[in-house]
């Protein structure tokens, strides 16, 4: 997926996410995902920095994106599907440090 954040921010996806059930050592969705925006970005970008991480470990993709969300506080990230505590729903993830 590649768009600028304007066509991004408050759009609906096409196809609502699917979410799994399990990723990687048996962790638990319900604390990552978002359930009630599956529509929304959130869960796709956290799926892209799982599975960039499983592709390579040593990506810092996960931490450039949360460095970025967190300079702009002007992003509507509830609009973006983002709950509250993302930050610790994507720690969840064991993504590298």
């Amino acid at each position: 997926m590649c768009a600028h954040y304007e066509r991004l921010r408050d759009r609906t996806l096409v196809s609502p996410f699917k979410i799994p059930n399990r990723m990687g050592d048996n962790k638990e969705t319900g604390l990552i995902f978002n359930h009630g925006a599956r529509s929304k970005i959130y869960n796709a970008l956290v799926m892209v920095a799982y599975l960039i991480s499983r592709i390579n470990s040593s990506t810092e993709w996960h931490h450039r994106l949360v460095d970025l969300l967190n300079r702009y506080d002007s992003i509507p990230l509830d609009a973006m599907g983002f709950p509250a505590d993302w930050e610790q729903r994507v720690a969840a993830l064991g993504l590298p440090q």
